[in-house]
């Protein structure tokens, strides 16, 4: 079995969960060669009134925790995607670091 690994993609701001609706049903089909979740973290926040809501922590990025890049270009096809994180052309694994931050906000 493979090690799962994260990718970023760049989504136009505002249309994160848009993107993650459309496009997790995708990966969930067992008819496409790319498989997955995606991610994008948020955080319940409160006003001084009491009032509450959800804001998102990194605005416009949506990660993405696969074990196989097949197909990956079906993630090009969903509504609002910008591009890959660090450059367009094709998805770099992200640093564990960076890995240990998504982890602990999801």
């Amino acid at each position: 079995m493979k090690s799962t690994q994260f990718y970023c993609l760049y989504i136009r701001t505002g249309s994160e969960n848009d993107f993650i609706k459309e496009i997790q049903s995708v990966l969930d089909s067992p008819d496409t060669p790319c498989t997955g979740k995606l991610y994008s973290l948020s955080k319940q926040m409160r006003l001084k009134n009491g009032k509450q809501y959800v804001s998102t922590i990194f605005p416009g990025y949506v990660f993405w925790e696969t074990d196989s890049l097949d197909g990956f270009r079906l993630l090009k096809k969903g509504k609002g995607f910008v591009r890959f994180l660090p450059e367009s052309k094709s998805p770099l694994v992200l640093s564990d670091k960076d890995v240990n931050l998504i982890l602990n906000n999801v």
